[in-house]
């Protein structure tokens, strides 16, 4: 294989995290000039697929299995992503021809999904038989472990689920590797439904269904599409002079990549995959400089619906203090708080242990209360509006037959833990408003940094304990081990979010 063709590869997926379309634009390139290698259409395939472009994703991959009908890693990429597109029937196919095509050691993953989409489709029996094809090698994979015991719970089975959920529990104490295991797993083959939060656009459409149905427009910025919704927007920011500045944003891209700000409709750039929302223009400061918050909503079921809030987090706090003047509206330093605008900034600094995390850019949701307590702030009344805001996005997700629906009582057990990401900002009065929900709130891999890292392996862990099964999981009675889910339910970093 050309080693310059591997470089450039290489290269366009570094360019990801700065200029996501020049990255595709040069795997173009390389596809066309190498028709017959396979590593580009991959990568532009990961990429696709990251922004829901589905069809084209799928379309490339089908490119692949095509030139080379028996690799494996192509057909799991196809059943994944049917699998995200709820077409089960085709995810299935290609699942078992990854798992028929792929060597004896990688055969767990493809497996695992089959079985899972199986459990999904509601055909629990079949996917039995999928996962006890792993068992000989799973006894210590924490996956199949908790596969196997929600499994058996979904056929009232609660003998042999109590069994797998306790050698579950005794791997995990062993290991703290084997509960991001678990927790990435199942957050990542979850509910495709859960898309419509994820995309910028279709969290749009969503926001505005639910505001017409419950009259609830306070916690999420007013919002345009530049391509369909121009006018309208010109017509918006021409009747309301109190509100001048409005952020612009490419609805598929992530990390804060290709947002500015305007003052005026004129100076949007490229109205395609663009939108338009409110910028709050008057945000809550800590030490002078703008912040964004992460939190996190666990839910650990979707039918009944059970959800909690985090009560940690993480803050990304800008590195030039905050100026609203018109003068300062390209500095991109001054507004946006997402750590990749700020990679080549000089002032950017991220502590290298938790203790000193409130000095740098980059700390704990408990670090940043301490420093706005000394601002005075009202914490107690910030935590309301922030757990006010959580319950709406729950209600916003019923609107898509995601959450306390009947239909997904019968395989609620397959989707059995959800953890989604919200991006929020907070103005001078302590009113929250969501900017972003993450599907996927970079769980997947571990953080480089050492309070990302932190903060994120003690919300795995946190989550971990809150999915132990309690009294109403498994056969109505009060075991040891749920009276230990129980106690920690009532002791632990986690608010219970009652969607109504």
């Amino acid at each position: 294989m050309n080693k310059n063709y591997l470089k450039n590869v290489n290269d366009a997926m570094g360019l990801v995290a700065q200029d996501a379309d020049l990255a595709k634009h040069q795997l173009t390139i390389l596809i066309s000039q190498y028709p017959n290698e396979i590593e580009a259409y991959m990568t532009l395939a990961f990429l696709y697929s990251r922004e829901l472009q589905f069809e084209k994703s799928l379309d490339l991959l089908q490119q692949i299995v095509a030139k080379k009908p028996e690799l494996a890693q192509a057909h799991f990429n196809l059943g994944y992503l049917y699998q995200q597109s709820g077409q089960l029937d085709k995810a299935i196919h290609h699942l078992s021809l990854s798992y028929q095509f792929s060597t004896a050691a990688d055969k767990q993953l493809s497996g695992l999904l089959l079985g899972l989409c199986c459990h999904q489709q509601g055909n629990v029996d079949i996917a039995f038989e999928h996962y006890l094809k792993l068992a000989e090698s799973s006894q210590g994979d924490p996956r199949w472990l908790y596969a196997m015991a929600q499994a058996y719970q979904t056929l009232a089975d609660f003998e042999n689920s109590a069994l797998y959920y306790q050698k579950l529990r005794s791997l995990v104490h062993q290991s703290k590797e084997s509960t991001a295991q678990l927790v990435r797993f199942f957050t990542t083959y979850d509910n495709p439904r859960w898309q419509q939060l994820d995309h910028k656009h279709t969290l749009k459409e969503l926001l505005l269904k639910y505001s017409s149905k419950y009259h609830d427009t306070t916690f999420y910025p007013k919002t345009f599409d530049c391509e369909t919704e121009f006018t309208e927007f010109e017509k918006y920011f021409s009747s309301h002079p109190k509100m001048p500045y409005w952020i612009i944003k490419p609805t598929n891209h992530s990390g804060g990549q290709g947002m500015y700000l305007v003052n005026h409709p004129d100076q949007v750039k490229n109205k395609e995959a663009m939108l338009a929302q409110q910028y709050i223009h008057d945000p809550l400061l800590v030490n002078g400089f703008k912040f964004n918050l992460r939190l996190y909503i666990v839910i650990t079921s979707h039918t009944p619906l059970r959800a909690y809030l985090w009560n940690n987090g993480i803050t990304f706090v800008a590195t030039e203090v905050f100026d609203i003047n018109k003068s300062a509206m390209a500095n991109t330093a001054m507004h946006i708080a997402n750590p990749l605008v700020h990679l080549d900034n000089k002032n950017l600094h991220i502590a290298n242990c938790l203790e000193d995390d409130d000095k740098g850019h980059l700390m704990r949701l408990s670090s940043l209360y301490g420093l706005l307590a000394k601002q005075e702030c009202n914490i107690e009344l910030l935590q309301k509006n922030i757990k006010k805001l959580a319950k709406s996005v729950l209600n916003a997700s019923k609107l898509v037959g995601i959450l306390d629906n009947d239909i997904n009582t019968g395989n609620n057990l397959a989707y059995p833990i959800k953890i989604l990401g919200l991006d929020i900002v907070i103005d001078k009065d302590l009113q929250a408003f969501l900017v972003e929900v993450e599907r996927f709130p970079g769980l997947t891999s571990p953080p480089k940094d050492i309070i990302s890292n932190a903060i994120k392996s003690q919300l795995l862990a946190d989550s971990y304990q809150l999915c132990l099964p309690n009294s109403l999981d498994l056969d109505n009675t009060l075991t040891e081990s749920s009276l230990v889910a129980e106690e920690y339910r009532a002791s632990t970093p986690f608010t219970l979010l009652s969607a109504s």
